[in-house]
């Protein structure tokens, strides 16, 4: 056996392994206007594999682009004033490069249960979703909306035992650079900044059995029945606790929550 490494014994040389490459360092900024197309295309092309999506667009070549199409106008909404008072629309970035590397959606703590994640009517207007039936079909426009309901419902169930929480709606990290450890890096970031404006659980949902072993390997832990059928897929609902709860983290001093400008950032 060989008990230490001695340069002079030729049976005893040690492994030369590659070393998986170090993430660089991130930040979350928060997107600006020019950057929501860029923004939108990452999270189509992560999400366009997932069950619930292929249940609302059970085409694949036009998926990628009804999910884009779906989420730019879903971030524009986030990024306008009254968009900022609900939520946030972040970008994952390198420092110090900016570049864009993955995006962040996530949803302010509310107490007024069923419908806070919800665009309000002239939102929808504005942003241009009631084209959506005409573009892509009524099934589809059918099937998502059948799919969004099934979420809020169960948010509301889930909201009678965690009170209010911050909803992770998207995040993804554009393909080139996956496997690096950019996306616990850029989730751990945005747990820090939200949980220091509001200690709050942090609840997520995944139809993904991948991303499901992501966030529990990320300190999330699985709440209420599981798994919850929602469009025929399976959903595994997940929270991070909140610091003043029993089932708190060990965490380090949390992060300044880095705020939106009123001026020069988003749609106004």
């Amino acid at each position: 056996m060989c008990k230490g490494f001695d340069q002079t014994d030729t049976s005893c040389v040690p492994l030369q392994l590659p070393l998986p490459p170090c993430p660089p360092p991130v930040d979350l900024k928060v997107l600006r206007a020019d950057e929501v197309r860029e923004a939108a295309e990452v999270l189509a092309h992560s999400f366009r594999d997932y069950p619930i999506w292929a249940y609302i667009q059970p085409r694949d070549q036009l998926r990628t682009r009804l999910l884009a199409w779906v989420l730019k106008r879903y971030i524009r909404a986030l990024l306008t004033k009254s968009g900022r008072k609900r939520g946030y629309a972040f970008a994952v970035k390198e420092t110090p490069s900016e570049q864009l590397l993955g995006v962040v959606l996530l949803w302010r703590p509310s107490i007024a249960g069923l419908g806070s994640r919800e665009l309000q009517p002239w939102q929808v207007v504005r942003q241009g979703l009631l084209a959506l039936p005409f573009r892509f079909g009524a099934g589809v426009t059918h099937r998502l909306l059948r799919a969004d309901s099934g979420e809020e419902k169960q948010k509301e169930l889930l909201s009678k035992s965690l009170g209010a929480y911050w909803y992770l709606d998207y995040m993804a990290v554009e393909s080139g650079s996956q496997c690096r450890g950019l996306g616990s890096r850029a989730l751990s970031i945005c747990i820090r900044q939200a949980q220091a404006e509001w200690d709050r659980p942090v609840l997520v949902n995944t139809c993904s059995e991948a991303a499901r072993s992501f966030y529990l390997r990320n300190g999330f832990s699985e709440v209420g029945e599981q798994p919850v059928v929602i469009g025929g897929s399976h959903h595994w609902w997940m929270a991070f606790p909140a610091h003043n709860s029993a089932l708190s983290h060990d965490v380090p001093v949390k992060l300044a929550l880095q705020r939106a400008s009123l001026t020069g950032v988003g749609i106004i």
